[in-house]
């Protein structure tokens, strides 16, 4: 199957669904990241006034991204539109439907290094 009807209605709820999980997700992963980053800054501040030689001067850590702005877009359009039902793709119902975008592997990685 290539393709399958859906209507804008039940399309929209999903979407605005997957986006609420979205954020939950990335606002605790940033309350997570934001304690790295303290915690790592003083164990730097540490080292350096420990005078130790070649102390570490980085803290290695991924920048998270919310792509809040991916699921506003397809919502938006999607509230604009005049046709109550679509064709959407088997990528597109991947993406809108089961939540899986392109940049989903990444963040899921992220969110086990950070959550777990």
């Amino acid at each position: 199957m290539e393709k399958v009807n859906i209507t804008k209605s039940a399309l929209l709820e999903k979407l605005k669904e997957n986006r609420i999980v979205h954020e939950k997700e990335y606002t605790e992963m940033m309350e997570i990241y934001h304690q790295k980053v303290i915690e790592g800054l003083e164990d730097l501040l540490q080292r350096a006034r420990s005078k130790e030689s070649n102390p570490k001067t980085s803290l290695n850590l991924d920048v998270l991204i919310s792509y809040l702005s991916e699921y506003d877009m397809i919502i938006g359009m999607l509230e604009m539109c005049t046709d109550e039902e679509f064709s959407i793709t088997q990528n597109e119902y991947k993406k809108y439907v089961l939540n899986k975008w392109d940049w989903s592997n990444r963040f899921d990685m992220l969110k086990s290094t950070y959550v777990s």
